[in-house]
């Protein structure tokens, strides 16, 4: 099979899983405390919560995968409409419960499905061709139909609302967007199941397969530095992801919101191609600390903006959408060389165990980010409906730019000592 045509059936899946992650991140949270009314303290509360959950469950995951890598494939396929499933539920919640309680039961269905998908997939992507550069473009490729997901998650509100004469904050279009993701993913999971070819490197003898702690991983100097890093990016751009509808709605007091976050995702998925051939002649880790910077810089022009700058963020979200491209692939395709190079000194399969520590890592601090900003908002005197006080206004700044900058500005320090030894 060519690496066109695996890269293209192997990114499918990626288009289901990013459209359900974006709508349950950036729209969810909207939907339960503007519409449905419940706390922004307790919602936050119960995101974190769940959130830390999730994440310890990813390396008992990865361990299972590297344990019986045969049962990679299949366990992809058995929870794919599960977590679609769950995610529709969510959209949905009856009168009869309480709102809060729902998103808590069904929060927890949609992590573990989650996990159960993500791991084995992101897996399965590092090992399907042994070639660095073949990987980099499997993997850029998979994270161009992450965007492309993303892409069409941002624009189906946009659609919906121009077909059905709908306001801004009419969430109703979330149920039929979660009918076509659980498609999407079921679709996906059969197309890795029975199209895409037998992995490229997997140790076949299950009595080296060992269990390896986080302690025992820190050894590797290159998956000690992508973890870390993951850790402050996905901390940055959660909290930022979690406070964008609140940013444009009340500092820049904007109606655009979800064309913005349309048109910075189409960016970025119009850039990646740039950044695979970049990537390619600069190296990854020039590159990777190239769009770590401009990412960084575009949350530092954000903090200069206020009322009626529509058109300055158009500017600012070119420039952090050109940046973001490279932040997405070169990480990615770093991730496939650690694991290829400390497999096979090790002889152990170490793959899907060092996805779901660098998974565990990111969806922590995407915990704490996303947990911590509700209840911050809610203290510092944010209420829906109304207009916002100064002080609520400069702290959605410093929750939606300042903080993630200067997360970023750390990784960039981690990035840049980054050695796959």
């Amino acid at each position: 099979m060519n690496i066109l045509k695996t890269s293209l059936l192997y990114s499918f899946s990626a288009l289901g899983l990013s459209a359900v992650a974006f709508s349950y991140y950036v729209f969810l949270p909207k939907y339960y405390v503007d519409t449905l009314g419940v706390s922004a303290f307790w919602f936050g509360i119960i995101v974190i919560l769940t959130r830390i959950a999730d994440a310890i469950f990813d390396p008992l995951i990865g361990r299972l995968v590297d344990r019986f890598p045969d049962f990679q494939r299949k366990l992809i396929v058995l929870v794919a409409l599960p977590l679609g499933v769950s995610f529709i539920a969510l959209t949905n919640p009856p009168q009869l419960i309480s709102p809060l309680l729902w998103f808590l039961l069904f929060s927890i269905f949609f992590y573990i499905s989650w996990s159960c998908f993500s791991v084995p997939y992101q897996t399965l992507g590092l090992s399907l061709d042994s070639d660095t550069n073949q990987r980099t473009k499997i993997l850029g490729t998979r994270e161009g139909f992450l965007l492309l997901g993303t892409v069409i998650a941002s624009l189906f509100p946009v659609l919906f609302q121009k077909i059905n004469l709908k306001p801004s904050d009419d969430f109703s279009y979330l149920f039929w967007a979660g009918l076509v993701y659980a498609i999407i993913l079921l679709t996906g999971a059969l197309i890795c199941y029975y199209l895409l070819p037998d992995s490229k490197f997997v140790i076949s003898n299950k009595e080296r397969v060992k269990s390896q702690s986080l302690k025992s991983l820190w050894q590797y100097s290159g998956f000690k530095n992508l973890l870390i890093t993951y850790a402050l990016t996905s901390f940055g751009s959660t909290l930022s992801g979690a406070m964008i509808l609140f940013y444009i709605d009340h500092v820049l007091a904007s109606k655009l919101g979800n064309q913005f976050i349309f048109l910075y995702f189409l960016g970025v998925l119009i850039f990646m191609p740039f950044w695979i051939y970049w990537t390619k002649k600069v190296g990854k880790l020039k590159a990777w600390l190239q769009s770590l910077s401009l990412s960084t810089g575009s949350f530092l022009a954000v903090l200069f903006l206020g009322s009626g700058d529509e058109y300055y963020y158009l500017l600012i979200i070119i420039l952090s959408s050109f940046g973001l491209g490279g932040a997405i692939i070169v990480p990615a395709s770093l991730q496939a060389d650690v694991a290829e190079k400390c497999s096979k000194e090790s002889q152990q399969n170490l793959a899907a165990q060092m996805i779901g520590y660098w998974s565990l890592a990111k969806k922590l601090s995407a915990a704490i980010a996303a947990g911590c900003a509700f209840p911050i908002l809610e203290l510092i005197g944010y209420q829906a409906g109304i207009v916002q006080s100064s002080i609520v206004n400069n702290g959605l700044i410093i929750l939606y730019a300042g903080i993630p900058a200067t997360c970023y500005l750390v990784a960039i320090y981690f990035a840049y000592g980054f050695k796959n030894e």
